[in-house]
């Protein structure tokens, strides 16, 4: 297990960004994956959200950001511009534990 305490980072990094919360990180044989999924109309931005594997985490633990410009995508790897994405809250309608 690793663990980054969240006072030791805020205290030594040069960033704006500080930890909300110390993070642990353990090794696991057990799979993960979160599955993120359009339903109904676009319009509608309703998204099936299964997450499995990721002890305590919920959808809450999610940071949900839009745009819409359909000239750009989703990939995280594409260049960022704060100006397009707009942080959004999102609304658990129903939880389902496997």
């Amino acid at each position: 297990m690793v663990t980054i305490d969240a006072d030791i980072y805020n205290d030594h990094s040069t960033s704006e960004y500080k930890l909300p919360r110390s993070i642990e990180l353990r090794s696991a044989t057990a799979p993960y994956d979160i599955s993120i999924m359009r339903t109904g109309l676009d319009r509608d931005a309703v998204f099936h959200v299964e997450m499995y594997g990721i002890p305590g985490a919920t959808t809450r633990d999610i940071r949900w950001y839009m745009h819409t410009d359909p000239s750009r995508n989703c990939r995280v790897d594409d260049a960022w511009d704060s100006t397009i994405w707009k942080k959004v809250t999102a609304t658990e309608l129903s939880r389902k534990n496997p």
